[in-house]
């Protein structure tokens, strides 16, 4: 029986958008059944988990993401995490100091650059230093800090959205 073709870039880099939207609760469940029907029809042999994933009134079906995408990196998950925090606090669906909040949670967690966690602990604690940001101060230097970010991901996030 011959292997299985590799799995398209964009359809893994955009599964891992789909996972980590919908475990920091950025995406909900109808962005995942998109992205799974947009895969099954663009590709000539889908995974069969993507059926899984399909099918709508269901929970998340962690086991078939995994399946199909694999573990996310540290440092890509931070990443995503990031760029779509800035879409939901560029959409208005996030406050900026709880996107940073969360991010500086995320961060302890994963693989994340000194220079980095400066930034964040910096935003972070904006609140209680001297001569802090107003909010428009601190939307403007977080999203500027999430800027390369959601650079490095508006292909995946966008076949995410679009699907």
């Amino acid at each position: 029986m011959p292997a299985a073709a590799p799995l398209p870039l964009a359809m893994l880099r955009s599964g891992w958008v789909v996972r980590v939207g919908l475990d920091e609760g950025l995406l909900g469940r109808a962005r995942a059944i998109a992205w799974a029907d947009h895969w099954i029809l663009a590709l000539p042999v889908p995974p069969v988990e993507l059926a899984d994933v399909s099918m709508p009134g269901r929970e998340v079906p962690w086991s078939a993401i995994t399946a199909i995408v694999g573990d996310v990196a540290d440092a890509d998950r931070f990443a995503i995490t990031v760029a779509l925090f800035d879409r939901a606090v560029a959409d208005g669906r996030c406050a900026t100091a709880a996107a940073v909040r969360r991010l500086t949670e995320c961060m302890l967690a994963d693989a994340v650059a000194d220079d980095v966690q400066n930034l964040l602990w910096h935003l972070d604690y904006n609140g209680e230093i001297e001569g802090s940001l107003d909010a428009a101060a601190l939307t403007a230097a977080f999203r500027a800090f999430a800027a390369p970010y959601v650079t490095a991901w508006t292909d995946a996030i966008a076949l995410v959205v679009a699907a």
